[in-house]
């Protein structure tokens, strides 16, 4: 699959609020280990947590961004514009 998002691209996100993740979401994170980073949202757990995922082959390793806490979630993004190219 080829990547959503590109070097250099702008985001348009909105905070997540009251409103819980729904699969297929590009969300903004703060990751525990990678700091913040966008991921598409993939699975919902019966945990209560989330499994994202990277668009592209050079994304962070799946294994590494199964259940993540709803507290984590910063934003939805709501658009790309693609700047400089």
């Amino acid at each position: 699959m080829a990547p959503a998002l590109h070097d250099g691209d702008y985001l348009v996100a909105r905070r997540y609020g009251r409103r819980v993740p729904a699969i297929g979401d590009l969300a903004v994170v703060r990751h525990r280990q990678y700091g913040l980073m966008v991921k598409r949202v993939i699975a919902e757990r019966q945990s209560g947590g989330f499994d994202l995922a990277g668009d592209g082959t050079a994304s962070t390793p799946a294994v590494d961004l199964r259940s993540i806490p709803l507290s984590c979630f910063e934003a939805r993004v709501l658009c790309r514009l693609p700047i400089g190219r």
